[in-house]
């Protein structure tokens, strides 16, 4: 009987998984996903890494998220690579793509938030012990890269930008580049290179200004407004640097909100949170904890339960 790796997927008889088994994210069958390492076109050149799988909001009994991870794999014959992963399969798709589709309610806004938020929480959190892991930043937030669960949740996904932090040395896991990524999601201090790259929690507050501009893509849907990228009223389809940093950096623009967002309580409070996350300054942002204990009230307050 062949060997089996976790979850019962069958290795080939040198320990790694058949070719044919392994199928990109929109040829996976339901019961998971393989990634290959393959370029964004909507990404920064150069910057791509291997699919990571997801980061669960979720949280079942145990503070943090939870992975859906199944197998990996590495095919190779000297003069290339190929590096696999086999995930949990999401048949809704990213986040992009389900707001391309859908509309919000505030009930379904919060869920989206919440368990976003709570993804992200757990990655910036270093948990020690033998289950522990290192506090990670992952440096690519943005709505292609959060995957929409069945059950109307998210878990973050594509982590091979990420860096980490070792806190018994006291060091970041520094990359070379630090401006990778997807420009039009950028923060400021990425966008003009001033960012600290000795200092974690630089990269850490890198991450909350993206999510603001991801929270600002959720609640546009709850206003059935058309969906839209951030900044597509201010720079190109396709940003440069220049574009970005004209309008981020020197203007200190960010996306508007729709006058009837002040005339919704929870959707005033998502703004609020909003332009707390993609503050110029670093420092001034809100962590994801502080966001997640806010979203929290704001269940509690609808009586939403999830």
């Amino acid at each position: 009987m062949r060997p089996t790796s976790p979850r019962g997927v069958p290795e080939g008889p040198d320990g790694t998984l058949p070719q044919r088994g392994l199928r990109l994210w929109l040829g996976a069958p339901p019961a998971g996903a393989a990634h290959h390492r393959q370029a964004d076109p909507d990404a920064e050149a150069g910057g791509q890494g291997p699919l990571r799988g997801g980061v669960d909001g979720e949280v079942e009994g145990r503070a943090g998220g939870r992975q859906g991870f199944i197998a990996a794999d590495i095919k190779g014959t000297g003069s290339w690579t190929q590096l696999y992963l086999i995930t949990d399969y999401h048949e809704n798709g990213s986040l992009y793509d389900y707001l391309g589709s859908n509309t919000l309610d505030v009930r379904a806004l919060l869920k989206l938030a919440y368990s976003s938020i709570s993804g992200l929480c757990h990655l910036h959190t270093e948990i020690y012990g033998t289950q522990g892991k290192p506090a990670i930043a992952h440096r690519d937030l943005k709505s292609k890269n959060i995957l929409v669960k069945k059950n109307g949740t998210c878990c973050i996904a594509d982590l091979g930008l990420a860096v980490k932090f070792n806190s018994d040395t006291n060091e970041v896991d520094i990359p070379r580049n630090l401006r990778v990524g997807t420009k039009r999601y950028m923060p400021p201090e990425v966008l003009d290179e001033t960012l600290n790259r000795n200092y974690f929690q630089s990269f850490m507050m890198a991450d909350m200004y993206s999510l603001g501009l991801i929270l600002w893509e959720m609640t546009r849907r709850c206003m059935v407004e058309d969906p839209q990228l951030p900044y597509y009223d201010l720079v190109p389809s396709d940003p440069s640097y220049e574009d970005m940093r004209e309008v981020v950096c020197f203007k200190k623009q960010r996306p508007s909100f729709p006058n009837r967002w002040s005339s919704d309580e929870c959707l005033r409070q998502v703004g609020k949170l909003m332009f707390e996350c993609w503050a110029h300054n670093p420092a001034s942002r809100l962590t994801a904890l502080r966001v997640k204990k806010t979203l929290v009230k704001m269940l509690e307050s609808q009586d939403i339960k999830l």
